[in-house]
């Protein structure tokens, strides 16, 4: 009987401590709070306001400034999928091996897409690209693509000066393309 007196006092002790210990805990966290000052921020500086001419009614006036030496030449930009091409042909043999294999395979695809011979069509150019997304930069309308940068390729093909793109993953997939969307970044371009 002994053993489960001790054991009693040590239960009455801990149930008498613990609440004075956890006023004596607020009690110091109230002081120091109230030691403690709350300061305003400091206001922000004002800039006095100026006198400002605003025209009532809109004008026609153009504001021009002269270009540097260094502009005296100026490049017209075509819009996105209508950029002005090098129709300079080259020859697939010539090009490093990824990128003969990716030219390869899109001269094969137009070849049977427009049902003529290979040699009919001409390669202008190979670059590799990133893709915005799986559409390789050729969505079609009610389809779903995943968002994700897709490492690829562009290759443009001619065939009598029209120009053909055709757009591939380097998994080996490839689509010849219509209406071609830009790629998200460009990387190498073997001419």
């Amino acid at each position: 009987m002994k053993q489960n007196e001790g054991f009693g006092r040590l239960n009455h002790m801990k149930t008498n401590t613990l609440p004075k210990i956890v006023l004596m805990f607020s009690l110091v966290t109230i002081v120091f709070a109230a030691c403690t000052t709350y300061q305003e921020p400091a206001p922000a500086a004002t800039i006095p306001p100026q006198d400002t001419e605003i025209p009532l009614a809109p004008t026609r006036e153009v504001a021009t400034r002269e270009l540097p030496d260094k502009f005296d030449k100026l490049t017209s930009i075509a819009p996105i999928g209508k950029e002005p091409i090098d129709m300079t042909p080259i020859s697939p043999a010539d090009l490093p091996v990824n990128f003969q294999d990716v030219a390869e395979q899109a001269m094969t695809e137009l070849a049977e897409k427009l049902s003529i011979q290979k040699d009919q069509i001409t390669l202008i150019s190979v670059q590799s690209v990133v893709w915005s997304d799986s559409s390789l930069g050729c969505p079609q309308p009610d389809m779903y693509y995943l968002m994700v940068l897709t490492d690829g390729y562009r290759v443009v093909l001619a065939v009598e000066d029209q120009p053909y793109y055709y757009h591939a993953n380097q998994k080996g997939y490839g689509v010849i393309c219509e209406s071609p969307n830009p790629p998200y970044s460009e990387g190498a371009v073997d001419r």
